[in-house]
């Protein structure tokens, strides 16, 4: 991933030294200090009408000292849950949330209009996707509450 990529900024709700800066799929603009509501909203109400949209893919940022830290990309694919890659951007190193890894089936989806072909255990449930974004809003960093894997899929196409 990009760490740094950042869009027009179109509201804000805090000047403080760390930004949470929020890009749903439609993307056409960033919302720094998002109300969490709005998130709780989006990861646990709706659905593929809302995921699919614009780049099939919702992105949060956070910020440290006006410098990129982490990035939590956020993948829906109905019925099989979100798959949540985080970046760490200082150590550029990025895992996924997994449930499991004994599902051999394969998810495709689509971030930014380019096929992804991901194992199934690279997908959680809604309630552990909303526990990985409520930690990354606080700190960027990966909620100890989730099971976190090596992101390492050997079938994107790009």
């Amino acid at each position: 991933t990009a760490c740094g990529l950042r869009a027009r900024i179109v509201r804000t709700n805090d000047k403080s030294a760390n930004r949470l800066t929020w890009c749903p799929p439609l993307g056409e603009s960033f919302i720094v200090w998002p109300p969490l509501v709005e998130l709780e909203e989006a990861m646990l109400y709706r659905g593929v009408e809302f995921w699919d949209a614009g780049s099939c893919d919702g992105g949060l940022y956070f910020d440290v000292a006006g410098h990129a830290f982490a990035e939590l990309k956020l993948l829906f694919s109905a019925p099989d849950g979100f798959c949540v890659l985080h970046t760490d951007c200082l150590r550029d190193i990025d895992v996924v949330a997994s449930a499991s890894a004994t599902n051999p089936k394969i998810v495709s989806v689509r971030p930014g209009g380019n096929p992804w072909h991901l194992p199934h255990h690279y997908f959680v449930d809604r309630l552990t996707a909303w526990r990985a974004v409520q930690s990354f809003c606080h700190d960027g960093r990966c909620s100890p509450d989730v099971s976190w894997i090596p992101f390492n899929p050997s079938n994107i196409d790009s």
